[in-house]
């Protein structure tokens, strides 16, 4: 079992999240949505059921005759704007990218992997062309500001879009030296890129158009939500207008659009009279979560406080770190979840990949079952980095802080020491134990003599010759299962001799050679004896 501070509890996440899945049960409900038209402009409003209506425990309805009467009642009825709210609001330009949230996006718009962008931006760093890309940090130094008059050319000379219209003369929040942590956030350097690779090109511009952003005004909208009455019945709709596109005129990476929001509304008041263009019933089904992606596990490490339980008095701290692992590691914790070979030996995966989606294996749910379920919390790890952040502070005891690991190690090895582990789990190729039959072959890995083995799964099952273990020769991966000519039932062994590994049978001491891998059952060709000089045989 690879085991590991950070890696159990990331492996945890997806193995709660793929259980929620599986005991998730779908419901189907219905809504009743109108489409409205004022100005020749059609937009949409959804059917508020009030207290005459059967709902489930959501709100939600789930016969579609009550639909249909409604639908019924309103299809020729007047359609008045009851209520309209509006209200103004602004979005500044998102924050330069540290590692993670470079990472986070990189995964959901070209499916890369957080080791691929970390390599990616190392390699452009060691180039020159980005700054220092290890970095947990979102702003930049107040200094540095005035680089942007050589850096920005630079990118409009390299023919990046968002650099053409920058206002140089703007100053978003991110300048701010108060937030600049041990290196600032990932930017471009100056130095104006020569033959990237389709990667590089990739992650350059998207670290070069969020500093670009930077130098462009704030995304000014305003909110609007509406009531619409007809025949007593209400609808409810709500808009985003937007007023200046400042920063969104060049790039949007983020997805503002909530359903049932009209992109396009009309002037509206309240009184007007809008006519109706249809009323149609949708079904619709309740879905479970969404799989874990690369990205959004990384997403949910970084933020690991809203995988903490409400009621936990650390969870508000829990905002002030930067999640469990840090910006350098948490590529290598998820590889690590993924990883089929370890140190050139194959090892069984934690997660595998199912398209973008992260799915666990049995063995990675097998271990979450059987390990110390604290260990499995996230914010076990967490208050530990919470500690760690408190000391170097000035404000913990390290001395706590220690006691405190000593006693959980203890803890944690006393349970293994007493805690009956159950064998792997079998999966669709698991051999099956040749002597009992109702265990499977299970590999096993020497650290002493570096070499890969397998035993039955069943602790009770023992050679019916030796009444001991039997342990068989691992080939390419795969167990050589292989029993004496002479003697049916009984599993040759693998022994080391002075000209090479041969095959032995336990019982009746037969003995073969090898040849890959496997025992040699030709028949030996008996040699001529050798004959004197008069022909005798001597």
């Amino acid at each position: 079992m690879r085991v590991g501070r950070v890696l159990i509890p990331t492996l945890a996440l997806v193995v709660r999240r793929e259980a929620e899945i599986k005991n998730f049960h779908s419901k189907v409900f219905y809504e009743l949505v109108g489409t409205f038209l004022k100005d020749n402009i059609p937009f949409k409003a959804k059917l508020v059921p009030d207290d005459t209506l059967a709902v489930d425990e959501e709100g939600r309805i789930l016969q579609p005759e009550i639909l249909e009467a409604i639908k019924e009642k309103v299809r020729t009825a007047k359609a008045v704007i009851s209520d309209i709210d509006s209200k103004k609001g602004s979005r500044q330009p998102p924050l330069p990218y540290s590692l993670d949230t470079l990472q986070v996006l990189a995964n959901k718009k070209y499916d890369y992997s957080p080791k691929m962008v970390l390599d990616t931006v190392q390699a452009l760093y060691e180039k020159k062309y980005v700054s220092y890309p290890r970095s947990d940090c979102n702003y930049i130094p107040a200094s540095q500001k005035e680089d942007a008059s050589r850096i920005i050319p630079m990118l409009q000379n390299f023919g990046l879009p968002a650099a053409v219209m920058a206002d140089l003369s703007l100053t978003s929040k991110a300048w701010n030296d108060s937030k600049v942590t041990a290196h600032h956030a990932i930017i471009p350097t100056g130095v104006e890129p020569q033959d990237l690779s389709d990667e590089e090109s990739s992650i350059y511009e998207l670290i070069a158009t969020r500093y670009c952003l930077q130098f462009y005004k704030p995304w000014s909208f305003e909110k609007v939500s509406f009531l619409i009455q007809a025949a007593g019945t209400t609808f409810k709709g709500s808009g985003t207008i937007t007023r200046e596109k400042g920063f969104k005129a060049v790039s949007d990476d983020t997805d503002d659009k909530k359903e049932h929001d009209n992109v396009v509304l009309p002037a509206l008041k309240k009184g007007d009279e809008v006519d109706v263009r249809q009323y149609e019933i949708l079904k619709k089904k309740t879905k479970p979560p969404q799989r874990f992606t690369e990205g959004t596990l990384l997403s949910a490490m970084t933020n690991i406080w809203k995988f903490v339980a409400p009621d936990n008095p650390n969870r508000d701290k829990l905002k002030e770190i930067s999640g469990i692992g840090t910006p350098a590691t948490r590529d290598r914790i998820i590889s690590g979840l993924l990883m089929t070979k370890n140190k050139g030996h194959a090892v069984e995966p934690y997660i595998r990949k199912k398209g973008k989606e992260l799915v666990p294996t049995d063995t990675g749910r097998n271990l979450i079952a059987i390990i110390d379920p604290s260990l499995t919390h996230p914010d076990t790890t967490a208050v530990m980095e919470l500690s760690l952040a408190e000391i170097a502070k000035g404000k913990g005891s390290w001395q706590t802080y220690i006691d405190s690991v000593i006693t959980m190690v203890e803890e944690n090895v006393h349970r293994a020491e007493n805690f009956k582990y159950p064998a792997p789990p079998a999966d669709k190729d698991a051999v099956p134990c040749p002597i009992c039959q109702e265990g499977h072959l299970v590999r096993h890995h020497s650290k002493a003599k570096d070499f890969d083995f397998w035993i039955c799964s069943n602790e009770d099952c023992k050679s019916p010759v030796t009444g001991k273990k039997v342990y068989y020769s691992d080939h390419d991966g795969k167990p050589v299962v292989a029993f004496c000519p002479h003697d049916a039932g009984v599993p040759l062994a693998r022994w080391k001799g002075k000209f090479g590994y041969f095959w032995k049978c336990p019982k009746c001491n037969a003995t073969f050679n090898e040849k890959d891998g496997q025992p040699d059952f030709t028949p030996k060709k008996k040699k001529n004896p050798a004959k004197s000089k008069n022909g005798s045989a001597y």
